[in-house]
C-alpha cells in the first residue's frame, strides 16, 4: 500500500514508485532537480578541472639552416600563436593560448574536429653538427574530446603544423 510520499497512479495498477514531491505535486522527492542537478553539474565541471592542464612529450625538428634563419623562420610561423616572451639570445619563445583544430575520427564516420586549447614553449639551438634545432612543448588547457591529442611532433599537431611552416619559409624539409 503506497505511504503518504508517494501518489497513485493511472493506469499502472494503482501503483507509483517513484516518490513525490509534497510541495510541487511531481516525481522526484523534495527538491531533487533543485540540489541533485546543480551538485551535478559541479561534481563534473571539479572534476574535468582537475584534469588539465596536459604538458604533451617533447618534439623536435632539425633545419639544415643558420640559426638566424631558423629563429626568423619560427616566429613568422607561429600564425595564430601569438607569442608572450621571444628571447633571442636563449631561442626561447613562449606563446599564449590558442585553439588549434584537430581532425579525429575516420572510417565509416567520418573525420570530426576537436578543438584544443593549447600553448606552446619553442627553443631554437644550434646543435653540434651545424644544423638549427627547433625543440617544442605543447600544453593543452582544454579540449571538446578529452583523450584526443595529437602526437607530438606529428602531421596533426599544433608542432607538426609548426615544423612544415618553418621548412616552408626556409625552402626546406
Amino acid at each position: 500500500m503506497p505511504g503518504p510520499a508517494r501518489e497513485q497512479g493511472e493506469g499502472d495498477g494503482g501503483r507509483r514508485d517513484t516518490p513525490m514531491d509534497p510541495r510541487s505535486g511531481r516525481p522526484g522527492g523534495a527538491g531533487s532537480w533543485r540540489f541533485g542537478v546543480p551538485a551535478l553539474v559541479l561534481g563534473v565541471v571539479g572534476y574535468a578541472a582537475g584534469l588539465y592542464p596536459i604538458q604533451l612529450p617533447q618534439a623536435s625538428a632539425a633545419f639544415n639552416a643558420p640559426y638566424e634563419a631558423v629563429w626568423q623562420a619560427t616566429v613568422t610561423s607561429l600564425g595564430a600563436a601569438q607569442p608572450v616572451l621571444l628571447d633571442r639570445p636563449s631561442g626561447r619563445i613562449v606563446t599564449g593560448q590558442f585553439t588549434f583544430s584537430l581532425p579525429v575520427g575516420g572510417g565509416g564516420m567520418g573525420f570530426t574536429m576537436n578543438p584544443l586549447l593549447v600553448s606552446m614553449e619553442i627553443h631554437v639551438r644550434r646543435t653540434p653538427e651545424g644544423s638549427t634545432a627547433v625543440e617544442v612543448r605543447s600544453t593543452i588547457y582544454d579540449a571538446q574530446q578529452y583523450g584526443a591529442w595529437p602526437g607530438p611532433g606529428g602531421p596533426n599537431s599544433p608542432e607538426g603544423d609548426l615544423f612544415a611552416r618553418i621548412a616552408d619559409r626556409l625552402g626546406k624539409r
